[in-house]
């Protein structure tokens, strides 16, 4: 293990610890537990096809994403890719975005960079996405989520977050519709390095094939339909598991809360450097259900704990049961790890 590993753990370690130490103020653990025992699991489960709804929508759209490359894509590989891709982060964090296109790429019989490319411009998407709905949250309930989110401004919004993928979105533009990327590699790397400048013209040319729906606008109005769908699927079992916990205030949560719930969230799960986003996850769900709903900490922490059990725990679980399905067609952690380099 090198320095920079050790150095990532222990970040990880010391931002869990934090996180674990704020959602733990004011709790009573033992009655956390006894919120957790008595509420309505029969409610609570209710909500697994939707969660899975989710997660198979987003493998329909990866492949609307996918749709203007030349190479065929199935929807159950897909979908076991994305599982595999939620079971790994509840394991290492962001190991999912490099073993999902890897396994999916095998699979498909198609070069990993151009599934890792369609990823990228996935979760550009998301990122986007993200925005839109915290702009929209900002202006229709500004002093909730300055409650909820204390120093996220419009400004901060603006600068941190839109700036950078507004300038990922340029030069994701700038490879796809020009030939930039292929002239630099040409002029500045292959006069010094010429097997090295073959193979980063290929990878630049199966990366833009992976980007070719952004030159797709046809496409355009089907994504913004499957994102919505994820988003409403993502928002509804937030709503259902507020109904099956066991004190009044939770009851109290609609639709239009649950949908901010779930932007507060989203947010901490993207920041969250944690297996499966643990101690994050709860704090901000925590957090949201005290301020939207009045709950107490002790409340929010037993909503944040039994969300993330349902969405995580069976992500983990699914994401295993696809792992030992794809390994019948080549697909091991021997093989995954002999070819690490290549992702």
């Amino acid at each position: 293990m090198n320095v920079r590993s050790v150095i990532r753990i222990l970040i990880g370690a010391t931002i869990l610890l934090v996180a674990v130490w704020f959602m733990m103020r004011g709790v009573d653990l033992q009655a956390m537990v006894n919120i957790l025992i008595h509420s309505n699991l029969f409610i609570a489960a209710s909500c697994i096809p939707l969660v899975l709804g989710s997660h198979l929508m987003r493998a329909i759209r990866w492949r609307t994403l996918l749709r203007p490359t030349t190479h065929t894509t199935h929807l159950s590989t897909a979908f076991n890719s994305v599982m595999i891709g939620y079971a790994a982060n509840t394991i290492v964090p962001r190991s999912g975005e490099l073993i999902r296109p890897w396994v999916f790429a095998k699979r498909e019989a198609m070069p990993v960079a151009t599934a890792m490319s369609s990823v990228l411009i996935e979760r550009v998407i998301d990122v986007l996405t993200l925005l839109l709905a915290i702009t929209f949250v900002m202006v229709a309930a500004p002093s909730r989520f300055s409650e909820i989110l204390p120093g996220f401004t419009p400004q901060m919004v603006a600068t941190r977050l839109a700036l950078p993928i507004g300038l990922l979105v340029v030069v994701l533009a700038l490879i796809v519709f020009t030939p930039l990327g292929v002239a630099i590699v040409h002029r500045v790397v292959r006069p010094m390095f010429v097997g090295l400048a073959s193979k980063l013209e290929k990878i630049l040319t199966t990366v833009r094939e992976g980007m070719s729906i952004i030159g797709q606008p046809r496409l355009y109005a089907r994504l913004v339909i499957e994102t919505v769908i994820i988003w409403i699927l993502y928002a509804l079992p937030l709503w259902i598991i507020t109904m099956s916990l066991p004190f009044p205030s939770a009851h109290t949560i609609t639709m239009v809360d649950a949908a901010i719930m779930l932007v507060i969230i989203s947010v901490g799960v993207t920041i969250a450097p944690t297996p499966g986003a643990l101690g994050v996850y709860q704090s901000f769900a925590q957090t949201a259900l005290v301020v939207l709903a009045g709950a107490t900490p002790t409340e929010g922490l037993a909503f944040g704990m039994l969300a993330w059990v349902v969405n995580y725990g069976l992500a983990f679980v699914v994401g295993a049961i696809c792992w030992l399905i794809e390994s019948r067609h080549g697909i091991t952690f021997r093989s995954l790890s002999s070819n690490s380099s290549a992702v």
